[in-house]
């Protein structure tokens, strides 16, 4: 069966530790610890272009947010000539959870088909439920005014998921960050597997001791999860790799540089 080709590592820009972050009592007034927001692009034999998380773009982040926000870069529809493809090459979006740094460039590929965790999708549209903010909640509503034609793809409430049936990119069920946060498993033509956990962890740190995990939904579940990435590694030998983990991202390859 087929499977992805290559993976690229897009950075959007860096969040300077807010103080009222669990992180923040590590940082000084020399040093602050950086959080890096990115997606990743995917080449798939069959599905063309798929992109993990859209990032944040400068026109699209929120007004309370800028002062925390460092080196923005251009948004992922104007890097994408890079590698020799547009916008309308991108087929299929992932989106990992709806806060505003990871899906603020949804509106920016209205011909893609997006897959969401059901979960997450009624949770973010469902003012009860705890763990978003206004400008998530509004970005939703949104998303799904201004792509007329949205293509949603709802995964259903299983641990795993293949998305595309071929065992190249799998959905695990990693909620407590949010109410249906997913991580995912790419597999490669090569043979090499990558675990993308999304923000099922935000740092090695928060793997390893709770008080450093952020703003859970479900403070139990999110400890559940990071119990799980940590077998997976154990029992896979296999990196995990960490997409907002700063120390991680200075030695990984960078787009258009790109994994297989």
């Amino acid at each position: 069966m087929a499977k992805i080709k290559k993976l690229y590592m897009q950075k959007c820009g860096n969040i300077v530790t807010p103080d009222h972050f669990p992180s923040a009592p590590n940082t000084t007034r020399e040093y602050k610890k950086l959080i890096v927001i990115s997606l990743y692009v995917l080449e798939h034999p069959e599905h063309g272009v798929i992109l993990i998380d859209t990032g944040v773009e400068l026109s699209r982040i929120p007004e309370e947010e800028l002062e925390i926000m460092a080196c923005i870069r251009p948004g992922i529809s104007k890097c994408l000539p890079e590698i020799g493809k547009t916008a309308d090459d991108v087929k299929h979006v992932l989106i990992s959870h709806f806060h505003w740094d990871h899906c603020a460039q949804n509106v920016f590929f209205p011909k893609a088909t997006f897959h969401i965790r059901k979960n997450e999708w009624e949770a973010v549209n469902d003012p009860a439920t705890p763990g978003y903010g206004k400008f998530d909640r509004d970005m939703a509503k949104e998303f799904a005014k201004e792509v007329r034609d949205l293509k949603l793809e709802l995964i259903p409430d299983v641990p795993e998921y293949d998305i595309f049936g071929d065992g190249s990119v799998i959905s695990l069920d990693t909620k407590g960050h949010t109410a249906g946060h997913q991580s995912f498993i790419v597999r490669f033509e090569s043979g090499n597997e990558m675990l993308l956990t999304m923000d099922a962890t935000h740092s090695e740190d928060e793997l390893y001791d709770s008080r450093h995990i952020m703003n859970p939904w479900s403070l139990e579940l999110a400890v559940r999860q990071t119990e799980m990435l940590k077998r997976y590694r154990e029992e896979t030998g296999r990196k995990l790799w960490i997409c907002h983990d700063a120390n991680q991202w200075y030695d990984c390859k960078k787009f258009p540089e790109y994994y297989e």
